[in-house]
Order: C-alpha cells, then sequence, then structure tokens
C-alpha cells in the first residue's frame, strides 16, 4: 500500500515538473529568455539544494539523460535552423576557426619552447639562493664536491632559520 502511495506521490511530483516546465516556457518566450536557462533553473530549485529537495546521486544516470538531452537540443537546433543563416555564417566561422587554431597551436607551442627553459632558471636560481643565503656553501663539513649534499644541508639549514 505504501509503495502505491510512493508512486503516486512521484508522478504527481513530476507532473507538477513539467507543468511548470510547459509554463516556463511560455513565459519565457514571451521575455526572450533562454529556455534551456529556465528550464536548468527550475532543475536547480527542484533538486538536493533547492526547494524540492529532491536527493539525486546517480551520476551515470545524470550524464545519460544530459548527454541525450544536449543531442536533442542540438539536433532540434539543427532541423530549425534556415539554411540561408547557415551561408551567412560558414565564411566567418570558417576564418574564426582557422585563425583560432593557429594562435592557439602558436601559443603552445611557444610555451613549450620556452617552459623548460624558465622551470630551469628559476629552480637554478632558487636553489643558488638559498644554497648562498643558508651559508651551506661555506660549512667545512660539506663536502663541497657533492651537490645533492650541499643542496640537502642548505634546504634543512633554511628550514631552521
Amino acid at each position: 500500500m505504501t509503495s502505491i502511495v510512493v508512486l503516486n506521490s512521484l508522478l504527481l511530483f513530476g507532473s507538477g515538473l513539467v507543468l511548470i516546465g510547459i509554463v516556463s516556457s511560455l513565459v519565457a518566450s514571451r521575455f526572450g529568455a533562454p529556455l534551456l536557462l529556465v528550464f536548468l533553473a527550475i532543475g536547480m530549485l527542484a533538486g538536493v539544494d533547492g526547494i524540492g529537495g529532491i536527493p539525486f546521486s546517480d551520476f551515470r544516470a545524470t550524464y545519460l539523460v544530459g548527454s541525450l538531452s544536449l543531442a536533442i537540443i542540438l539536433f532540434d537546433g539543427g532541423l530549425r535552423t534556415r539554411v540561408s543563416g547557415v551561408r551567412g555564417a560558414v565564411a566567418p566561422a570558417a576564418v574564426l576557426a582557422t585563425v583560432g587554431v593557429v594562435i592557439t597551436a602558436g601559443l603552445t607551442g611557444l610555451v613549450a619552447m620556452l617552459e623548460p627553459f624558465i622551470d630551469t632558471i628559476i629552480v637554478c636560481v632558487m636553489t643558488a639562493l638559498v644554497v648562498v643565503v643558508s651559508g651551506a656553501w661555506n660549512d667545512p663539513s660539506i663536502p663541497q664536491s657533492a651537490g645533492v649534499s650541499l643542496t640537502a644541508a642548505a634546504f634543512e639549514g633554511s628550514r631552521r632559520s
């Protein structure tokens, strides 16, 4: 008996959400608000941190529903797009995509080329500063030819200071 009551409550609540979605889409179309944004707000209000307080932790189902929704939205948008609107946007989109790829590749190459140099300079200079400031370079108990021992002693001395 209680399972029927729970099922009826879930159906009533789900129907209420659908009704709210329909009404909000009518209101959103009058104000020009994106419908996806309205549905996102309704979902947030119905969720665990919102007014509805619906507990939900099934991430696989969320991923599946979100992916299907995205596919439907993109399919619907593709069907509703006029060919004349696409023709006018092809050239600017191609130019922007090409320029964006060239700029991204150039910046990535520049960073990849300079990063080891900059990293090495920073690490070496900071290590040398620690060795000099800590006075480990002048400690007779540390062999000067053992760079690892000298650096370790310098960092140990700088932690004690």
